[in-house]
């Protein structure tokens, strides 16, 4: 995950440009650039993607990506309650995060699934791991991701839509998974980025 911040940093001009209020980042030398890292529920450390969150997480508390400091974390942790689910996921969620994008320079939503807490200003950049789950397919009859979601999924799923087409930058972990974002959403940038471990940190 500390390759996805180099590239946000050598690419600070690209972020300008993209920024949608009329704030511009400043880029002075020595200053170190704010960035609010922002989920929804809170995943394990151990699973894919609260190990990818987790990561880069303690990477900009430690100083390791050059450029960049956290200026905060936003997770929330899930209950059983659907009720309570639903409105933190679609209501108060999105509001926290939103407040929160005010005090930074760029928010960076760690997964698609939560491209719902995009807020209409300020730089957004979402990390896209995959899209199956938004855009389900059947291949050689095998089918991938949920073919027939629920009413409040079907929803749900809009809003995550919505989310990424107003993203100022789509970071993906495959050049496949690329190419479907700028099909799905074309018009906003994308950036390929894939996982990787940096082996002098072992």
């Amino acid at each position: 995950m500390a390759n996805v911040a180099k590239t946000m940093h050598s690419n600070h001009a690209r972020f300008k440009v993209l920024c949608r209020s009329s704030k511009a980042l400043r880029l002075g030398r020595g200053f170190l650039r704010k960035v609010t890292l922002a989920r929804g529920g809170a995943l394990s450390p151990y699973s894919g993607l609260g190990g990818a969150h987790t990561s880069l997480v303690q990477r900009l508390k430690s100083g390791l990506i050059d450029g960049y400091e956290l200026a905060s974390e936003y997770e929330y942790n899930v209950t059983k309650n659907p009720f309570s689910r639903v409105w933190k996921r679609w209501f108060r969620g999105p509001s926290n995060v939103a407040k929160l994008s005010k005090q930074c320079d760029v928010l960076h939503i760690t997964d698609q699934e939560q491209a719902g807490l995009v807020p209409k200003a300020g730089t957004s950049v979402v990390t896209v791991h995959d899209l199956f789950h938004l855009f389900p397919y059947v291949r050689d009859g095998i089918e991938v991701g949920e073919q027939h979601p629920s009413f409040i999924r079907k929803k749900d799923l809009k809003k995550v839509k919505q989310g990424l087409a107003k993203a100022s930058l789509l970071i993906c972990i495959s050049k496949k998974t690329q190419k479907q974002c700028e099909v799905r959403f074309p018009g906003i940038p994308t950036a390929w980025i894939p996982h990787g471990i940096d082996l002098n940190q072992y």
